[in-house]
This record gives structure tokens, sequence and C-alpha cells, in this order.
């Protein structure tokens, strides 16, 4: 399984949420750089979300580094703080559905997704 964290995420103008980062199975981890980390945003982190559902927003990728970065975010976006991490394994990443099953903050569950108005998503979170 790959890696998989949240992190707080407070704005210039005192408002918050949580970015989750999965990493996908196959990418290169010699580039922190890389844009490769699925990410989304939520109002509340993942694993306090099971047997809910949310709604998210499917963020570009992130780069890497956020797996271990924490501290001030570039362009005067604010700062980032880990609040969780864990493992996943991303089941499904197509355009009409995601799917993961995650370990997360002491937490296991699976997460299921659909898109309402890209980039606005469903997702669903059950105990695994």
């Amino acid at each position: 399984m790959c890696r998989t964290l949240v992190l707080h995420h407070e704005l210039p103008d005192g408002s918050h949420h949580f970015d989750w980062l999965l990493e996908p199975v196959g990418t290169d981890p010699a580039d922190p750089n890389a844009r490769v980390l699925l990410t989304w945003r939520l109002p509340i982190p993942p694993n306090e979300a099971i047997g809910s559902t949310l709604a998210a927003t499917r963020l570009p990728r992130h780069r890497r580094l956020y797996l271990d970065y924490e501290g001030p975010v570039s362009g005067d976006r604010g700062s980032v703080q880990r609040v969780a991490s864990g493992h996943v394994e991303v089941l499904a990443d197509t355009p009409g559905r995601f799917a993961a099953r995650a370990s997360l903050g002491g937490q296991s569950f699976c997460v299921e997704g659909v898109p309402i108005t890209p980039p606005e998503w469903t997702l669903h979170f059950d105990p695994a």
C-alpha cells in the first residue's frame, strides 16, 4: 500500500479546510517536485467521516514533497500541518468514479466517490 496523509490547511483569511493526499501506485519517489499526489479538499479529515457522505473538491495533483512537509505554503496561501497519516490503496480513479481503501489515524475505511459537477464530488466513507 502507498502513503496517505491529511493536512490541516489554514488560509490567510482565517478559514481552513483539510487536504487529503494519496500516493498512487507506481509513482517515482526520487522527485519530490513531481505532481503525482491525488488530492481532495474536505471539510473534516476522512478518518472522522466514516459512516458519512461528504462534499469534496478534487484539487490538482500535489507535489510529492507534501508527504513530508509542514509549514508555510508558497504564494501567501497560508500554512499546512499534518493531522493524520497512514496507508492507502487506490482502487479506481476515473473521471466518473473514485474508490480507495485506507488506514489513516488509526481508522480503516473504504471510500467511494462520484462527481457532481467537477471538480465537486460526493465521497462516501464506510468502515473497512
